[in-house]
């Protein structure tokens, strides 16, 4: 969860604000200290766009949740996985502008 708020560069303050918690009680969620209520967690999972089964299973998928049909893009995905957080940026910003502007591309 702690990645997540930082991808989106957002502070503990600010995302706890959005969420309707204290400061402290998100730094328990990430943490794993505490867990937060159902509504919570909906909140959560939608101010860093992510499901919230992403957020309960801490961010980690079984290689059998994330299958490819083309192995060039398991390929990808697996190098970007090792990328620092800095370049994942850059990729996913490149990323989102190849899939908003897809109408215009092709």
């Amino acid at each position: 969860m702690k990645n997540l708020r930082q991808e989106k560069h957002l502070k503990q303050e600010d995302l706890a604000e959005k969420i309707g918690v204290s400061r402290l009680m998100l730094g328990k969620y990430e943490r794993d200290e505490a867990s937060p209520f159902a509504e919570t967690l909906q909140k959560l999972a939608q101010v860093l766009e992510v499901s919230a089964d992403y957020l309960l299973s801490d961010g980690k998928k079984s290689e059998k949740s994330l299958k490819f049909g083309d192995k060039t893009l398991q390929t990808y995905f697996e190098k970007i996985d090792k990328m620092s957080d800095e370049e994942r940026g850059h990729v996913k910003f490149i990323l989102e502008a190849v899939v908003k502007n897809k109408s215009q591309m092709f």
